[in-house]
């Protein structure tokens, strides 16, 4: 069976977290029985939200999908402020943990290596790794990942080398987090996602790694795939949650702009 956890977008009104939209997006995923959902992800804009916003994301999430594995992204830049998020993480009552490597305080493996392991000890939750090259600009190192492996540590592989993926196997779960690469890891007897496409149709993303679909709902799933990513994510998936009426806006926070005319458009298609 497929493991998929939603990579949840964040809904705002006015510069403020849109508590309604967000409510009604969570409800959806419980429905559909999604087997977890991260808050404050990059397609949560994570960086650009608050401690304070984080943990009111956190408390909607638990408090909607009650028996659903709620998961936090901790994209601290520096290691104490990662420990602290962590600290509070705990306190909430979340069920897992994403680390996001730090990407403009760059780091050497061993940095890289100990960051993690001091996060590692402030917690018994479940931590998975973030592969993210295209955001922090580097991979994230395959010794780091093996030194780290005996902890259970898990991996969430965005990037675009089907070799390093390989590699990752042999020491990790590994999960899916580059959509338009769904295929590729389902070739790999890759089950488990992190998802953007579950945002927009959650029971389509688990048919998918279930392996359920027709030949023409895959390649609907595919064309959503690609379409959530036809701009800087989450750009185009927030457009399509306001098209489908779960969110009230497509806001974003600056430095993210709104769609452009031409993706506008390509949703419009789809989503009439």
């Amino acid at each position: 069976m497929s493991e998929i956890i939603t990579a949840l977008a964040t809904p705002f009104i006015g510069g403020k977290v849109d508590v309604e939209s967000f409510g009604k997006l969570v409800e959806s995923q419980a429905k559909c029985n999604i087997d977890g959902l991260l808050v404050a992800g990059a397609t949560g804009e994570g960086m650009l939200l608050s401690p304070c916003e984080k943990k009111l994301l956190v408390t909607i999430a638990k408090q909607v999908a009650k028996n659903t594995r709620i998961w936090l992204n901790i994209d601290g830049v520096g290691t104490r402020e990662a420990i602290s998020e962590v600290q509070w993480a705990n306190k909430l009552g979340v069920d897992g943990l994403m680390i996001s490597p730090p990407a403009f305080c760059k780091c050497t493996s061993v940095g890289l290596l100990e960051h993690v392991k001091k996060l590692v000890h402030e917690t018994t939750l479940p931590i998975m790794l973030y592969n993210a090259p295209s955001r922090v600009g580097y991979v994230l190192p395959l010794d780091v990942v093996q030194m780290l492996s005996h902890l259970g540590v898990t991996v969430k592989d965005a990037g675009k080398d089907l070799t390093y993926t390989k590699s990752l196997q042999r020491f990790t779960t590994v999960y899916c987090g580059n959509e338009q690469r769904a295929t590729d890891f389902c070739t790999l007897g890759i089950d488990k996602a992190v998802s953007v496409v579950a945002n927009v149709c959650p029971q389509l993303t688990k048919d998918f790694f279930d392996g359920a679909l027709t030949k023409k709902q895959m390649a609907y799933f595919r064309r959503i795939a690609r379409l959530t990513m036809v701009e800087v994510n989450p750009v185009a998936v927030k457009y399509i949650l306001y098209k489908l009426g779960v969110f009230h806006s497509a806001e974003l926070r600056l430095p993210l702009t709104e769609a452009s005319a031409r993706t506008k458009g390509m949703i419009d298609e789809v989503f009439a």
